[in-house]
């Protein structure tokens, strides 16, 4: 198991920036997917909203406006907080 990691992290740093920001996209939707579903579960407690396709139209609008807002303001939004912290090095 110990190999598989080695390997795999070498791999992971071997890809070139376009792979590996696809991959981050990639982690990004099914995140956000499992984070939408997972709040209605808890919050309807059922499994039921499943089979609704208002619940689907409901992620595609999550998403959409969740990266919309990230590529648009996030960056600045980070810097810009990350400006003001002035946290000391070491």
């Amino acid at each position: 198991m110990l190999g598989f990691n080695k390997y795999f992290l070498m791999w992971l740093f071997s890809i070139n920036r376009h792979s590996k920001r696809l991959l981050q996209i990639a982690y990004d939707i099914f995140a956000t997917m499992l984070a939408f579903f997972l709040a209605l579960f808890l919050r309807l407690e059922s499994l039921d909203y499943l089979y609704f396709p208002d619940t689907y139209i409901g992620v595609l609008i999550t998403l959409n406006s969740t990266f919309l807002f990230l590529y648009f303001w996030g960056f600045t939004i980070i810097l810009h907080v990350m400006s003001q912290l002035r946290l000391p090095l070491a």
